[in-house]
């Protein structure tokens, strides 16, 4: 594994076969990495990251407000404090933002968007995507017809928007979880939860605590753990 600093001037920092950490500096550099799991570190517009296919689950970490993966490079990280524009590629993506209002885009891959502690826009593509919901202000945008998606979140209260499936409550307290008309799988915590279904075919399943579960129209599935359970 190994570790490459360069400096003001425009570097090319080359890795090799390990877990390799490569950090250019100030200028507009040129990091190469190879196989094994690396990192390279973004802070200047003119950097330019190379990878090659299937060489590990590489990832970016930024200062930039705004970038876009290249080619090879599966995960987006933003390490600045301003607002952040992280696009994907075709891979599936895991994109984490930061503390302020980011906007977060995935591809066609099953990407993973986490836009931090702001109210951040969340939006999906083709692929079975996941989106980290941890702000009241986060908007989740997604397509119809656009794999199987789910909303981990940990807001005590949460109804799904359009065009995703599933919404699993990942906090402590009591959480009251809506669905929509789609086919739905609610999951909720450990404390007393309300999970409400739709019109779709949907699977409710409070968890530890004494639930309501409330189906809808269509064939719904209960998942009962509790005496308390109802």
């Amino acid at each position: 594994n190994f570790t490459g600093t360069g400096n003001a001037l425009a570097n090319t920092i080359t890795g090799g076969a390990g877990n390799d950490l490569l950090n250019g500096g100030g200028g507009a550099d040129s990091l190469i990495g190879g196989t094994g799991n690396d990192t390279y570190i973004v802070d200047h517009v003119g950097d330019l990251v190379t990878e090659a296919a299937d060489e590990g689950i590489d990832t970016v970490r930024t200062t930039l407000a705004n970038y876009t993966l290249g080619s090879d490079v599966e995960n987006l990280t933003y390490i600045n404090t301003v607002a952040f524009v992280g696009t994907g590629n075709d891979l599936d993506n895991t994109i984490t933002g930061g503390a302020a209002a980011d906007t977060l885009s995935g591809g066609v891959g099953n990407d993973t968007l986490n836009g931090g502690g702001g109210a951040d826009s969340l939006i999906g593509g083709a692929g079975d995507d996941t989106y980290i919901v941890d702000h009241a202000g986060d908007i989740v945008t997604e397509a119809a017809s656009a794999g199987t998606d789910t909303v981990r979140t940990t807001l005590a209260s949460y109804t799904l928007g359009s065009d995703v499936e599933h919404l699993t409550y990942i906090g402590t307290a009591a959480f009251v979880g809506i669905g929509n008309s789609l086919d739905n799988t609610i999951t909720g915590g450990a404390a007393a939860d309300t999970l409400a279904g739709g019109d779709g075919n949907d699977t409710l399943n409070g968890g530890a605590g004494a639930d309501r579960l409330i189906g809808g129209t269509g064939d719904d599935t209960y998942i009962v753990d509790n005496a308390g359970d109802m």
